[in-house]
C-alpha cells in the first residue's frame, strides 16, 4: 500500500475535473445563488443497446456530484459549494460525435431576496 492516500476512480475523476476547471474558471469566484448542471457522459459498453441513453449503474450519481463540486470549489469557481441552490444532473451515454466526460454548466440564479454586499 502506498502512503499518502488510496487511488480510486472517483478521486481520479475529481482530479480530472479540477485540472479542466482551473483553466476555464471565472476571473472572480461566483457568489450568490447558483445553478449547477452536469451531464456525466460514459463510454457505451458493447453489451448496452444502441437506443439506451441513460446509465443507471455505478458509479453513484451522488459520488460523482460530490467529486465535481469539490473540484470546482478547489478550482475557485465559486465562493463555496453551499452557494449552489439548484442542481440538475444526468448519467448517460454519448450522443453521436460527443466526447465522454462531464459537461458542466454553472449559472447565477435570480433571487429577489438576495443582494450582493
Amino acid at each position: 500500500m502506498k502512503s499518502g492516500g488510496v487511488w480510486s476512480p472517483i478521486n481520479a475523476f475529481r482530479q480530472a475535473v479540477f485540472v479542466e476547471a482551473i483553466n476555464v474558471r471565472p476571473a472572480i469566484p461566483m457568489d450568490g445563488p447558483l445553478r449547477l448542471e452536469i451531464d456525466f457522459i460514459f463510454p457505451r459498453p458493447k453489451s448496452c443497446p444502441a437506443n439506451q441513453v441513460l446509465k443507471w449503474t455505478k458509479p453513484d450519481t451522488d459520488n460523482l456530484l460530490k467529486a465535481s463540486m469539490d473540484a470546482l470549489t478547489n478550482a475557485r469557481w465559486w465562493i463555496d459549494d453551499g452557494r449552489v441552490a439548484k442542481i440538475q444532473t444526468c448519467k448517460r451515454y454519448p450522443f453521436d460525435g460527443e466526447h465522454i466526460g462531464a459537461a458542466i454548466n454553472v449559472t447565477t440564479l435570480k433571487d429577489p431576496a438576495w443582494r450582493s454586499a
